[in-house]
């Protein structure tokens, strides 16, 4: 399934309104057509409750990455991540613009077991008293980043690793932190 091929769709105005799951197959959030040759689009994509991965792939970007705008997409998830089986990647790099954003206004919970690449993950939840909950280790890999724009991560009894280069914070009142619990 490709959910951001113009040739399909618009690229904007996309909005899963309930969860989004990828159970098997393939799915490709903006992905490749015939014409190409000319700019890419980038797109964003709110999911307004959970994002939950089990099996399957899902391939966020498949498009060009020397085209004008680049081909990059948010996923803007307005619940929880849980990403239990399956593949989370991207096949073109767009750095940092490949993202996942936590953006929700309630308590989310972020539990990833397969690691996954060239993706970013940001946390912008909105409430600065209930944050983000880790539900396992978490481990961002180096072609992939953490950006803690609001709110916080707790970690509980769990570790999240970013390398030092791939970590960014943003400073806005409350600071968003990484507390123990």
């Amino acid at each position: 399934i490709q959910l951001g091929n113009p040739k399909i769709t618009p690229c904007r105005g996309i909005v899963i309104t309930s969860d989004l799951k990828v159970t098997g197959g393939t799915l490709t959030g903006n992905s490749t057509f015939s014409g190409d040759a000319g700019s890419a689009y980038p797109m964003t994509l709110p999911i307004n409750r959970d994002l939950i991965i089990t099996g399957g792939t899902f391939n966020l970007t498949n498009r060009p990455t020397g085209l004008s705008p680049g081909g990059a997409i948010q996923l803007n998830v307005g619940r929880n991540i849980s990403q239990t089986g399956g593949s989370l990647f991207s096949t073109s790099s767009f750095g940092s613009q490949n993202n996942i954003n936590m953006s929700g206004s309630a308590a989310q919970t972020l539990e990833i077991t397969n690691n996954f690449t060239d993706v970013g993950l940001s946390i912008t939840n909105t409430s600065a008293t209930l944050g983000v909950t880790l539900a396992n280790n978490v481990t961002i890999q180096p072609s992939a980043a953490f950006i803690l724009n609001r709110g916080y991560v707790k970690l509980g009894n769990y570790s999240l690793t970013v390398p030092g280069s791939r970590f960014f914070q943003n400073s806005f009142t409350p600071m968003p932190r990484i507390v123990t619990s």
